[in-house]
């Protein structure tokens, strides 16, 4: 299983409305992933806003 933090689905993404950095910046690997025939879950940018990590 292939978990990717590569997507914009509901929030706009880093680099354009759709893509994160590491799929617009690399498109033939992201292609690779997605392509592998493995099972992937794509977990979209804005979960990134959603949480806030922290030091304790």
């Amino acid at each position: 299983m292939i978990v990717i933090f590569g997507g914009a689905f509901f929030a706009l993404g880093n680099i354009n409305p759709s893509p994160e950095l590491s799929i617009y910046g690399d498109p033939k690997t992201a292609d690779v992933r997605y392509m592998s025939g493995a099972d992937i879950t794509v977990v979209g940018i804005n979960i990134s806003s959603q949480f806030k990590l922290t030091c304790e």
